[in-house]
């Protein structure tokens, strides 16, 4: 096979050529005779990848034929081996999801990823990260355990002190690793979340976003990406700006700070998150100025569900991966009057004691769509019970395989752990259920990187 170097002028006219355009960042998605090629150029980086479509329709607009084919377990081939390292601290990891987009996005600024710390308190998420993005380091444990708060807290120049003030003694290893380009982490959400009708806005795991602030300062990190829910904004102690506020006054530039939808960015979900994004002052290009409005603006051709599991839906069963849930005879009855009567919201007369009479979850019981993007995946999507988590064609639940696309986890991306361990199916659907769909996180750190001056990061 010829270089991709070489093919692209191959890509077809107008009609079958995908491309989301800025000032100084663009990223194109096109058909070539060998599949179907991303390309991106920046001033951070640039790179020409292939991909080849694996069954997928060539007629689709090339971005979902692309994003369907990597869901399917193509890799992309570059053209050329990448020149610079990108070190990496992936904090409230989980499984790996954002460290994966992560990766996506060093490679196509034509550089390559060093994984140097993957923390979580969730020792089967942290071996399933390990398993697939392989760190130089791995914590098992909370940033409590590393980091201290109390040093910015205290000050309002947190930039004269010393990093070392914010680890604390079990965290002094730390040093080795410091500076880091990129510190990414998803703070725990649940204290903010829609679903939590009882502490929302004023839990205690909501000040573990501040945390993020500490780590970038102990570990002087180039680029920090905080995700979380979009109600996170609503925290009592406005923790967003708390941090925010410490991250400027530490010399980053807040360049985003505001709600995405991975549907919008090649995910069949419409997933919304707060993402946070910053960059040490010192290294910013010329693209910073634009940074946010690109990202805001970045619309993709939307991926619907079935676009996703299509090939899944009569899938050979192996192992548990592919194994619909066992369901009880109320819930059987229940999908097959959704499947009799054409519908996809189960009527009142027919939902438990427990969901009727203005229950707070419509979607409860409800059906998927095949011609849209799925709602947002919980960890309970093995259940119909938990959301709208009927398959829209077969009279099951999603499968851990089904859904684990829905969150936009290629194929070749493996749960199970570095250790050996296989996690079970309830660990392994609130892994893919509490992740950062890694294409939604792809854009994000691609957005970041092409932020930063030429030369600037990685080694």
């Amino acid at each position: 096979m010829s270089s991709l170097k070489t093919r692209l002028s191959d890509v077809h006219p107008a009609k079958d050529h995908d491309k989301v355009d800025g000032d100084l960042l663009s990223l194109d998605y096109g058909l070539t005779s060998e599949g179907f090629c991303q390309v991106v150029r920046s001033a951070a980086g640039s790179s020409r990848f292939l991909i080849t479509p694996d069954g997928v329709d060539i007629g689709l607009p090339p971005a979902v034929a692309w994003q369907i084919a990597r869901l399917r377990g193509s890799k992309p081939i570059a053209d050329r081996r990448p020149a610079r390292r990108i070190s990496i601290v992936d904090l409230f990891s989980g499984s790996g999801g954002m460290a994966l987009g992560a990766g996506w996005a060093v490679d196509a600024l034509g550089m390559k990823s060093k994984n140097e710390l993957v923390l979580d308190i969730d020792a089967e998420a942290v071996d399933v990260n390990q398993f697939n993005n392989l760190a130089r380091k791995e914590y098992v444990g909370s940033v409590r355990d590393l980091f201290s708060p109390l040093s910015l807290r205290s000050t309002d120049e947190p930039s004269r002190l010393d990093p070392a003030s914010s680890i604390l003694p079990e965290g002094a290893w730390l040093a080795g690793i410091a500076p880091i380009d990129l510190l990414i982490g998803g703070p725990p959400c649940q204290g903010h979340s829609s679903l939590n009708n009882h502490t929302r806005g004023q839990d205690d795991r909501n000040q573990l976003y501040f945390w993020m602030a500490a780590a970038a300062h102990a570990l002087r990190a180039k680029v920090v990406i905080i995700e979380n829910v979009a109600t996170v904004m609503a925290d009592a102690g406005d923790v967003v700006g708390a941090t925010h506020n410490k991250l400027l006054q530490l010399g980053y530039e807040i360049l985003f700070a505001d709600i995405l939808s991975a549907d919008r960015v090649g995910v069949a979900q419409t997933r919304r998150r707060h993402f946070t994004v910053a960059v040490q002052k010192g290294i910013l290009g010329p693209f910073a100025k634009f940074a946010g409005t690109w990202l805001k603006n970045l619309r993709l051709p939307p991926v619907s569900l079935m676009d996703a599991i299509m090939d899944l839906e009569d899938i050979e069963i192996v192992d548990a991966y592919d194994a619909p849930s066992e369901l009880s005879d109320e819930n059987k009855r229940r999908i097959d009057y959704l499947f009799a009567k054409g519908l996809y919201e189960l009527p009142e007369h027919q939902r438990p004691d427990s969901h009727k009479d203005g229950h707070t979850y419509p979607a409860v019981y409800g059906r998927l769509r095949a011609d849209r993007p799925a709602g947002t995946l919980s960890t309970g999507f093995l259940s119909p019970g938990r959301g709208r988590y009927i398959h829209p064609t077969r009279r099951r639940t999603l499968t851990l395989h089904e859904g684990a696309r829905v969150q936009g986890f290629p194929d070749d991306f493996k749960f199970i752990g570095a250790s050996g361990m296989v996690p079970s199916r309830t660990s392994i659907a609130r892994m893919i259920g509490d992740a950062v769909p890694p294409p939604l996180a792809f854009h994000v750190v691609l957005t970041a990187l092409a932020a930063t001056e030429q030369g600037s990061i990685g080694s």
